[in-house]
């Protein structure tokens, strides 16, 4: 004869379950990410996200000059741009930021996530936005140099900045 299961194992049982039919519901569904215009109150936190990104990225120019930018990052530069945010679970991993209307003025993907598709998700966004694309990069950028040439950008021309004398080029992509 049979005994009927104790409460502690038919909870047992049930969590099992349970935890099987969470594991495939979650092994299905993919994570939510988003891209979407920036809000006024996360300038603070892409202008850190901006600074940390510049200072490894751009490692051949001091330190100083990236610090010394972030309040201008964080009073002009993207209150006065259109921003695009890639966020995922609710938390900022990128942006773009158009100066222009087909102007980019940066891009920025968190160091911690990079290589895993969010540039190219943002281009991709701005390409849905325009035919036309403009960007300036640093020459000695070879990582975002070659990011963009992947993405379909060519060289235009080549030409020294004046904020840090870094030679950059202009490149451009047209559909």
């Amino acid at each position: 004869m049979r005994r009927a299961a104790s409460f502690n194992e038919a909870a047992l049982s049930a969590s099992g379950r349970i935890n099987i039919y969470f594991s495939e519901f979650t092994n299905q569904t993919e994570v939510k990410k988003v891209i979407r215009l920036m809000k006024k109150e996360e300038i603070d936190d892409l202008a850190v996200l901006w600074l940390e990104t510049s200072l490894i990225a751009h490692d051949f120019v001091p330190a100083a000059f990236w610090k010394e930018k972030l309040p201008l990052v964080q009073t002009e530069y993207l209150p006065k741009s259109i921003t695009y945010v890639y966020e995922k679970e609710g938390k900022a991993l990128g942006f773009l930021s158009f100066v222009k209307e087909n102007q980019i003025g940066g891009l920025f993907v968190d160091s911690d996530v990079q290589d895993q598709g969010i540039g190219h998700e943002l281009i991709e966004q701005a390409k849905r936005l325009f035919s036309f694309l403009e960007l300036d990069v640093y020459a000695r950028n070879e990582k975002a140099v070659h990011f963009y040439l992947r993405q379909g950008f060519q060289a235009v021309v080549v030409f020294k900045g004046e904020d840090t004398g870094e030679e950059s080029i202009k490149m451009r992509w047209m559909q």
